[in-house]
């Protein structure tokens, strides 16, 4: 799960929609209406916020409204699907797909419930309500879109978390949220998906289908290289279809296409239907970072669940007792990516499942040197499916920054971005193994860039697609501006950067200059900033060089 991973994070969010009523013209059963409706993937996403590092939030319904306000049912669930709205960051996560009938839609309504948790930059959290009498919150946002037969789509809708307004004398939020789709300024690029559904066919060791668990939805599903299959009876894995059956509960996570209902899946997770008792004690998940690990419980920073963790972080007790579907006890270590599956009471989490994201799965009887590690470079040359990296970081094993490296990605799978990103310039964090002396990725994430300084600037538009205040012709000048780089010169306080990603502005080169003279340094100091580092810097475009107020840097 992400941001963007996505993941993101993410939280992880199944299709987990109720068959409504009112005046939906969903399709009952599954009863394809090809000549009349096509399919609607609706996704959430997030614009980027520095105010808060997580933002909880709980959506219960949604439904689009024609030109004659009569209403269609996008999604609906009691229990609601939660977000983590700071982890889906340029990524859309799957809400639900439904059948809706051809025509011109004009409005979405969504009901939120009345209250959601904010945790601020310090890890202090904050629980606000969006009404005043503690009602769900229902909320109109303009969507002009039009389904046309035969025609599968998607659209968005972007919690645009910067320009959200929190009042904390009454403890009221007032949320901005605008609709998205593939012809917005910021489309939907990214996109990830967890789907519960039945097993329809099973058409060979890396292809099956399934029908989605409450709407009926025929899904076709690959598995992605590296991916995993879970038999929770029995606790045994698989990388492919060996372990299904057709009428398989399964929960598959992965990559999600809108167009021809298809699912690049990273796990699959079997629940058979005499584990029903033990299916519930794990219908709880939280994906985060590992703060520490003492043998047996575990402190997560919880990034994306499907519940509202409460806090800053989680404590996940009983790991050592748990299943591991990749990796084991002995490889956790802090920092690493994990979920984590299993009770939930409201206050304690009790695991039952566990995978260390990137690492091996459990059954492979891997002979790896290093079981796990992760390594955050620039990608300085790709031939076919090798990457070589500048090394940033590394983690869980000993590589010097600075160095370059090589990296097998044949089998990896690409969690975030696109393939098509893995080029010179890109900013990416590779999971995996080492293998005689061989680095092998699993897991792909593309941090910023599709090649040297691409284009975000779509990132920069406003509300309404419209800020007067920002030039975006690369000179002029432009009041609050926002570049992701990598440092390349240092001369006293004027610092080059090669710039991954920018906001409110256009820059017009890959090298841009900043004034760091009068910028607060939000780690503390300005001694770490060196050559090759990943700063964030934060202030106002003048005439071509870049006045820093901020300065943050990215590890």
């Amino acid at each position: 799960m992400k941001g963007k991973y996505l993941w993101l994070i993410a939280a992880a969010i199944a299709l987990a929609a109720c068959n409504g009523g009112g005046g939906s013209s969903n399709v009952p059963g599954g009863t394809s209406l090809t000549s009349s409706s096509a399919a609607v993937s609706l996704f959430v996403t997030d614009n980027l916020s520095d105010d808060y590092a997580k933002v909880w939030v709980t959506v219960n319904s949604v439904s689009a409204l024609d030109a004659n306000g009569q209403a269609h049912i996008l999604y609906s669930n009691t229990d609601g699907a939660v977000f983590n709205l700071s982890e889906l960051y340029r990524v859309g996560a799957l809400l639900d797909t439904r059948q809706l009938p051809v025509g011109a839609y004009q409005t979405l309504r969504l009901t939120l419930t009345n209250q959601l948790s904010m945790v601020n930059a310090n890890g202090q959290t904050v629980t606000a309500h969006f009404n005043a009498d503690g009602t769900p919150k229902v909320i109109d946002v303009p969507a002009a879109f039009t389904v046309r037969a035969n025609q599968n789509t998607a659209i968005g809708l972007d919690f645009d978390l910067k320009q959200f307004q929190y009042n904390p004398a009454t403890g009221i939020v007032t949320p901005i949220i605008v609709f998205r789709n593939d012809d917005s300024v910021r489309a939907l690029e990214w996109r990830y998906a967890e789907v519960e559904g039945r097993v329809t066919a099973i058409a060979d060791a890396g292809h099956f289908t399934l029908n989605t668990e409450h709407n009926n939805i025929s899904l076709s599903v690959t598995l992605a290289p590296g991916a995993v299959i879970i038999d929770k009876s029995t606790a045994t894995t698989a990388g492919d279809t060996s372990l299904l059956s057709v009428n398989d509960r399964v929960d598959v996570y992965g990559n999600y296409d809108s167009v021809s209902l298809s699912v690049a899946a990273a796990r699959v997770k079997i629940e058979k239907e005499t584990d029903n008792a033990a299916s519930q004690a794990s219908r709880y998940q939280a994906e985060g970072r590992v703060i520490t690990f003492d043998g047996s419980t575990l402190l997560l920073d919880v990034r994306e669940a499907n519940f509202v963790p409460g806090g800053n972080t989680l404590s996940v007790a009983n790991v050592s007792n748990a299943v591991f579907s990749k990796g084991s006890p002995a490889l956790l270590a802090a920092g690493q990516r994990v979920e984590v599956k299993g009770a939930w009471d409201g206050s304690t989490f009790s695991a039952n499942t566990v995978e260390i994201e990137g690492a091996a799965r459990a059954s492979s009887g891997s002979s790896n040197q290093v079981e796990y590690a992760e390594v955050k470079g620039m990608i300085v040359a790709r031939d076919q499916d090798r990457l070589t990296l500048q090394v940033l970081k590394a983690e869980h094993v000993a590589i010097p920054a600075g160095g370059t490296m090589n990296v097998d990605i044949a089998t990896a799978w690409l969690k975030n971005g696109r393939d098509a990103c893995l080029n010179s310039g890109a900013l990416v964090e590779v999971k995996g193994a080492f293998n005689n002396g061989l680095f092998t990725g699993r897991v792909i994430e593309v941090e910023d860039g599709c090649g040297a300084a691409s284009s975000s600037s779509s990132d920069s538009s406003s509300a309404n697609g419209n800020d007067d205040s920002t030039d975006r012709s690369g000179s002029g000048s432009a009041a609050h501006v926002e570049i992701k780089g990598l440092v390349q010169t240092i001369e006293g306080d004027s610092v080059t950067l090669q710039v991954l990603r920018y906001e409110g502005f256009n820059p017009g080169s890959q090298i841009v200059t900043a004034d760091i003279s009068h910028a607060w340094f939000k780690d503390g100091e300005r001694t770490p900033l060196s050559l090759n580092a990943l700063v964030e810097i934060q202030g106002s475009w003048n005439h071509g060089v870049l006045s820093a107020n901020k300065v943050e840097y990215q590890w």
